[in-house]
């Protein structure tokens, strides 16, 4: 007799888990007999300071369950292998599984002893248990699939489930495939009533995947123009995830060539588009150009980005392509619009507006004034220093508060000119609490990209009484002031631009005064109504 406290399971018993059927019988037998027959003894083996089972796991459970102190265990001498090999031929009659009988020859063989008739190998294996080779290697096959997943007592029954997408194509010669745990979640959430895949259903779904990876069909990809396309097609549809995608009924092989049709299609009609609209762009004036948008680089991004989900989906593919042609249709129209303005407005940060290099005679802006903002006023100068012509002025209205700051970053990449005061709305007060100070004025921050190369200029710029202006932008400025600006510092016919819009005032101001204007505002929606306020007055032109 030997104390339960002192037996433990064998680490590798190849029953994934035990029969609770087989162990509440067990252990009613006990309860009524109070002790396990001499018979009925587990077999057991010394190891260290205890035993380890080597036959006997249902009883031993059993025994626990009804408080059993020892049990009677039969000692034998044995090594590992030998003890692991039992673990297998003494099951045999308690009707081990065939997927753990698979998992036990999986381990006690190995890949690298796996020769047909070699000792050590399958064929000896099989002997042994008593058991056909052949039937064996499927077993096994079997055992590498499950072993694949974490969750192996759903499977128990579905060893042949499991062989046949063994046979799943793609497989690296040595390693498990990386989509076995993909198709076997689809066997058995498959089905029409949610019990899983048949062993039929499975190998023909592993089958028709089969014959998707050996055929031609994202070769098509090759034929076409786009040849970022072609170089984005391994993100998009790469040909393991597709194969698998297919055994788990997640995507039909006429699907796949539905998709590179379309996909193929609509990138060919984008680079025409594109092309067509890069020249008619490039027939306009050069600072009312506007940057084609890169709607096939966006297609193409779609594709990748989505790859596995939507962009593996007919209807959401084809739902992403009207949208796409929206998009072309918005920017065509926009164009007719502009065919005859004066004036363009780049929704998007000003640092990456498509505005050419020395196209602009003069920049005229009110920036944020928060401190938080002082930063954008370097970049702003830049910027400035970059599309002005030589001899161009940016006009900078500020606040007091950071001046020394402002100054400071943009004389970095500008010629400082002069500091000109603005007269706030009727010689209305703000008050500056922080600083203690009623001010009535603004500063108008001049600088020049080299020497200066126009008229004289008075320094005092003013609006008329009461027309500060908010309607439009809670940081908008009044257009009797912006008029008085524009009149002072620019002149007709000269290129004007804004890169902080905001609700366009000083858009509305240059083009009623015949001046060229360019636009820039970050927050699409304020563009948007900035660009439609400026057009109306345009029409009123």
């Amino acid at each position: 007799m030997i104390p339960m406290a002192q037996l433990r399971p064998h680490p590798k018993n190849p029953r994934v888990a035990l029969r609770d059927d087989v162990v509440d019988a067990i252990a009613a037998d006990l309860e009524e007999r109070g002790h396990i027959e001499a018979r009925h003894a587990l077999t057991v083996r010394a190891v260290d300071d205890g035993y380890e089972i080597i036959s006997g796991h249902h009883r031993q459970a059993a025994a626990g369950k009804v408080g059993l102190e020892e049990v009677p265990c039969w000692v034998v001498e044995m090594d590992e292998d030998e003890a692991y090999m039992a673990l297998a031929t003494s099951n045999n009659q308690g009707e081990l599984a065939p997927l753990e009988i698979g998992l036990h020859a999986l381990e006690c063989v190995g890949k690298a002893k796996a020769g047909r008739g070699k000792k050590g190998g399958l064929s000896d294996y099989a002997r042994k248990i008593g058991k056909s080779s052949q039937y064996l290697t499927q077993l096994v096959a079997a055992a590498e699939v499950a072993k694949s997943v974490s969750q192996l007592t759903d499977l128990l029954s579905k060893a042949q489930h499991l062989y046949a997408i063994h046979g799943l194509a793609g497989k690296p010669k040595d390693g498990r495939h990386p989509h076995w745990p993909d198709v076997v979640k689809a066997m058995l959430a498959g089905g029409e009533d949610g019990k899983g895949w048949s062993v039929d259903k499975t190998a023909a779904n592993v089958q028709a995947a089969n014959s998707f990876y050996g055929s031609e069909t994202l070769t098509r990809i090759l034929g076409w123009r786009v040849i970022r396309l072609r170089e984005a097609a391994t993100r998009w549809l790469p040909k393991l995830d597709v194969t698998a995608a297919i055994a788990c009924e997640r995507l039909a092989t006429q699907d796949v060539d539905r998709l590179i049709t379309i996909a193929g299609e609509f990138a060919e009609k984008l680079l025409d588009w594109t092309e067509q609209m890069t020249k008619l762009m490039k027939s306009k004036k050069a600072e009312l150009r506007s940057a084609v948008p890169g709607l096939l680089e966006g297609w193409i991004e779609w594709l990748a980005e989505h790859a596995g989900g939507k962009s593996w989906s007919l209807r959401e593919m084809r739902r992403q392509r009207d949208e796409v042609e929206d998009l072309m249709a918005e920017f065509e129209s926009s164009l007719k619009e502009q065919a005859e303005a004066t004036f363009v407005v780049h929704a998007c940060d000003f640092r990456k507006a498509p505005v050419p290099d020395e196209s602009v005679d003069f920049i005229v802006t009110d920036p944020p004034y928060p401190q938080e903002f002082v930063p954008l006023y370097e970049e702003l100068a830049i910027f400035a220093s970059r599309v002005l012509k030589p001899g161009g002025s940016c006009i900078v209205m500020i606040g007091q508060s950071y001046l020394p700051d402002i100054v400071a970053g943009m004389t970095k990449h500008l010629t400082y000119h002069w500091t000109c005061g603005y007269i706030t709305p009727g010689g209305q007060a703000v008050q500056l609490w922080d600083r203690k100070v009623n001010t009535f004025w603004k500063p108008l921050l001049w600088f020049t990209k080299g020497d200066y190369a126009g008229d004289w200029v008075g320094d005092v710029c003013k609006s008329e009484a009461n027309d500060n202006d908010k309607t439009h932008h809670h940081w908008g400025q009044s257009e009797s002031g912006m008029a008085d600006i524009v009149d002072r510092f620019t002149t007709k016919g000269s290129v004007v631009l804004d890169p902080f819009l905001g609700g366009g005032t000083t858009g509305v101001v240059c083009v009623a005064k015949a001046r060229t204007f360019i636009g820039i505002e970050v927050d699409k929606e304020v563009a948007s109504k900035a660009e439609t306020r400026i057009r109306e007055e345009t029409s009123r032109e």
